[in-house]
Parts: C-alpha cells; sequence; structure tokens
C-alpha cells in the first residue's frame, strides 16, 4: 500500500513538471531524441553491412 501511494505521489509530480514545460522546449526535446534515434540506427546499419561484407568474403 506504501508502495501504491509512493508511485501515485511521483506520477503527480511528474505530472506537474511536463506541465511546466514549454511547447517549443518539448518539440526541441523530440528532435533532439530523433536525432539520436537516427545516429544509433546508422551505426548500427553500419555495423550490420561491415557483418555482411565479412560473410561475403
Amino acid at each position: 500500500m506504501l508502495r501504491r501511494q509512493h508511485l501515485a505521489e511521483a506520477m503527480a509530480a511528474l505530472q506537474a513538471r511536463c506541465k511546466t514545460v514549454t511547447p517549443e522546449q518539448s518539440r526541441a526535446a523530440r528532435v533532439e531524441r530523433l536525432e539520436q534515434a537516427i545516429r544509433e540506427l546508422r551505426l548500427e546499419l553500419s555495423r550490420a553491412e561491415e557483418q555482411l561484407r565479412q560473410l561475403k568474403q
């Protein structure tokens, strides 16, 4: 029961913080997350292409 109360308080605090973020900040954060995801995918693709080259040899 104490755990539920703690989670509810944490959720309320998080929701309060989220409401204070301006749309521009959240948009910028979203752009940054997408750019990071693209960088990670490119790295993964590069590794897969290298593995493929090695398998073909």
